[in-house]
């Protein structure tokens, strides 16, 4: 039994990189994970979908109202398109504003979940390159420091 055994993470992102990668870890140390995304089909089978779309307040504030209480949040969801200022689309930038702030500062609802001795250590936002990110015996590192 590990110290993850029985407890339920939230996890935003989930169904690809950093967040898919932590859900396998997450469900590997005996965690109860529920994913956030909107492509269910691509969620590890263990992990119970959350289907929602980050860039929808009324989507971020259904999945809080439905919930019950949660151990951890990690918010793992972001998006990001590379291109000049000159050339670039707004739309696009629309997109990653509301997906990788909106999103983040709406799921401080998710602390309500919360005991109040957890939130200090486990809500957590995974940036583009987290130095690296511990969850009990669970550490994850960015390829680039691999080596």
């Amino acid at each position: 039994m590990t110290p993850l055994t029985g407890k339920t993470f939230l996890v935003t992102g989930a169904s690809s990189g950093i967040g898919a990668a932590l859900c396998g870890q997450l469900l590997g140390q005996g965690a109860n994970v529920l994913g956030v995304t909107r492509r269910p089909a691509l969620l590890h089978p263990d992990v119970s979908p959350i289907v929602a779309d980050l860039t929808s307040r009324e989507d971020i504030s259904a999945i809080f109202t439905q919930l019950g209480k949660i151990d951890g949040l990690v918010n793992c969801a972001g998006v990001a398109y590379l291109s000049r200022i000159t050339d670039g689309n707004p739309a696009d930038w629309e997109e990653m504003w509301r997906v990788n702030v909106l999103a983040l500062s709406q799921t401080r609802a998710g602390m309500k979940m919360l005991e109040p001795e957890d939130v200090a250590q486990c809500i957590m936002t995974i940036l583009t390159a987290p130095p690296h990110v511990e969850i009990g015996d669970i550490l994850l590192r960015s390829s680039d420091q691999m080596a």
